[in-house]
């Protein structure tokens, strides 16, 4: 008997490492995607009662990782939701791979270990249910568990929770009381939480413009469930809702009447030149300026006052630097939300990438050619395989009409989007629209 109670106690410290063993970072995993989006098994709803009955923690959780999550999200009250903590475990043994969100109302630790032993990377604690000193302990204990934690806050008042330095913080579009979403609860708070915090807006999403909206408004993660548990394939939706969340972006705009015509189209951001040698200098702004694409200035080694007045005087929603700037100008433009340009021959020049990372919101790869900016030429983008910096890029360098199936065979996870430019004009700085809708709705 001896031996066999040997077995047993050598068997069981094999399963407590692996119960220790460090989980897949949440936190990680969204600041090293291209689109965050944590998708929800969800199940049921207070508000709404069954969304899916049948739905299993088996085939539903695995799915959502096959078609591109970041991360998964796991209701585990059973009475409101119709979760359980065996749906986390049900999911892992599946063969989920990805950081999971243990989803419930916590407030006590038993719930934490709960949270470990069944498998999940991160819990949720909600300011509106816990006193600012419990929600610490709590989170505390969460750190000592090996639970990375989702601070979730939904009103002005509760933003103090933020001091407490969680490792994401959420803004929840849902009011707890009513039920009732309003997502620019989101936009609202965005800007009065800390610059270094990882951002995730939850509830209320369904629209891809309103996540990319989001996504330039510096938020990382999106938690989705409904919208995804609704459908006749939660996965498949999901892989068509990331298929349409890259960014557009149309740079060396210059005639009024031409950027009411491209912002119709629906791209995310259009691009001034404050550059005087490019032949689509703009002095000044045109009389018309986009309401609802982000304004983009761009300038080459410029002095750093003119950049900022430039900003202030035109509300530029990003201002993208395409010379040889430092990082420690980059620096020096705190308050801009940055774009740095570099250009790329071969894998040698994603190298001084790393030196920007953490002073500028995105990178923009384009080629490196005889002039700056807009000059039609390519590069070859498998180059870019060997970008593995969590600071996500825009796709550059002589994207043309021609180029949609090279465009949607591009993938890599930490590109936001596309820039269009030259091969889409009638002279510089004028846009030929019907080029542009045709190759924006195939791509």
């Amino acid at each position: 008997m001896g031996d066999i109670l040997q077995d047993i106690i050598v068997r069981k410290r094999q399963e407590l490492e692996v119960l220790y063993a460090p989980k897949p970072s949440l936190r990680g995993a969204l600041l090293n995607s291209s689109t965050g989006i944590i998708a929800e098994f969800k199940r049921r709803s207070p508000s709404k009662g069954w969304i899916r009955e049948d739905g299993r923690a088996d085939l539903i959780p695995l799915s959502y990782e096959r078609n591109g999550a970041a991360a998964v999200s796991i209701l585990t009250d059973g009475h409101f939701f119709g979760g359980a903590d065996e749906y986390v475990s049900v999911a892992r043994q599946s063969g989920l791979s990805v950081p999971v969100l243990y989803k419930n109302f916590v407030i006590d630790e038993a719930q934490l270990y709960a949270a470990t032993l069944c498998g999940a990377s991160a819990v949720l604690l909600i300011a509106a249910c816990l006193s600012k000193i419990r929600c610490r302990q709590l989170m505390e204990r969460a750190h000592e568990l090996g639970l990375e934690v989702l601070l979730e806050m939904h009103s002005e008042r509760e933003l103090e929770y933020a001091d407490l330095e969680p490792d994401l913080c959420g803004i929840n579009n849902r009011n707890l009381g009513s039920f009732v979403t309003d997502v620019e609860n989101s936009f609202r708070l965005a800007e009065l939480l800390p610059q270094d915090a990882v951002k995730v807006s939850e509830s209320g999403l369904a629209d891809p413009v309103t996540v990319k909206a989001l996504r330039a408004a510096g938020f990382r993660g999106f938690l989705m469930g409904e919208h995804f548990m609704r459908a006749a394939d939660p996965g498949d939706a999901l892989r068509r809702f990331m298929s349409s969340l890259s960014l557009v972006k149309v740079c060396g705009m210059r005639e009024a009447e031409n950027i009411r015509e491209v912002e119709a189209l629906g791209v995310d951001m259009m691009g001034f030149l404050f550059w005087p040698k490019s032949n689509r200098y703009v002095k000044e702004l045109p009389g018309y300026l986009p309401r609802k694409a982000k304004r983009v200035g761009v300038f080459v080694d410029e002095d750093i006052e003119c950049v900022r007045k430039r900003a202030d005087e035109y509300q530029l929603d990003f201002v993208q630097l395409h010379g040889k700037e430092s990082p420690e100008y980059c620096a020096q433009l705190e308050g801009c939300r940055l774009i740095k340009a570099f250009n790329i021959a071969t894998v040698d020049d994603l190298v001084p990438c790393k030196a920007y990372a953490s002073v500028v919101d995105y990178f923009l790869f384009d080629t490196r050619g005889s002039s700056i900016g807009g000059n039609g030429e390519k590069f070859d983008w498998d180059v870019l395989s060997a970008y593995n910096g969590s600071t996500p890029f825009f796709l550059s360098g002589g994207i043309g009409p021609e180029d949609a199936e090279r465009v949607k065979a591009f993938s890599h996870p930490m590109c936001i989007g596309i820039d269009l430019n030259s091969r889409f004009e009638i002279v510089p700085g004028l846009k030929d629209v019907t080029k542009l809708n045709d190759f924006i709705g195939s791509i």
